[in-house]
């Protein structure tokens, strides 16, 4: 069925490759062998680009979302969108843990480019952004606030953070656990720390 221009990408990562195409209603992933994983993304897809192993896609935003403010460099100075401007969603999406890592709204995205280890997006009012991954412990540290153990497990194996480190999240989801009362989902978490 083919995509729009500028809404294919080839995604090249350690594991493995896929030719992905931006549809309005999902990405679609095709492999060697035939097709692949299908991301469910809504919207009006402008732009797919790859970055690392994560997914960039730049889409139409729906009519429906609130017109609120557009991502800057410093929290303090965020601008106000005005009515009748075109905007972008940003969402960036990690394939390997299956998770959205990052999704703001931008005045109309002119260009994405990967350069110099870094990530930029040229928006529509010539203002260049800069987006940075935190490191492994701010990213760990962010998903401890929201409980979301099982996703940090998975990306400490991803990254191979070492067995003391992982003994620890395995603990911390069991004292998370216990702590709501599931108590036999508490002890499975409690049994992967045992001999540490």
């Amino acid at each position: 069925m083919g995509c729009a221009r500028k809404c294919s990408v080839l995604a090249e990562s350690m594991q493995d490759s896929h030719f992905m195409i931006g549809r309005n209603d999902a990405i679609y992933c095709y492999t060697p062998d035939g097709r692949g994983p299908c991301y469910a993304v809504e919207g009006q897809k402008i732009m797919l680009e790859w970055f690392r192993s994560y997914l960039v896609i730049i889409a139409k935003e729906a009519a429906n979302v609130p017109r609120t403010t557009t991502i800057s460099a410093k929290p303090s100075t965020i601008e106000p969108i005005p009515p009748g401007v075109d905007k972008h969603m940003i969402t960036v999406l990690d394939i390997q843990n299956k998770f959205i890592v990052f999704s703001a709204s931008m005045l109309s995205v002119q260009a994405v480019l990967s350069e110099w280890g870094g990530f930029f997006i040229l928006s529509g009012d010539n203002k260049l952004y800069n987006l940075d991954e935190k490191d492994l412990q701010s990213k760990l540290a962010l998903l401890f606030k929201k409980n979301l153990y099982d996703v940090s497990i998975r990306i400490a194996k991803n990254q191979q953070y070492d067995a003391e480190g992982l003994v620890d999240i395995f603990r911390q989801y069991g004292d998370h656990l216990y702590s709501k009362g599931d108590h036999n989902g508490a002890i499975e978490q409690y049994i992967k720390t045992i001999g540490n």
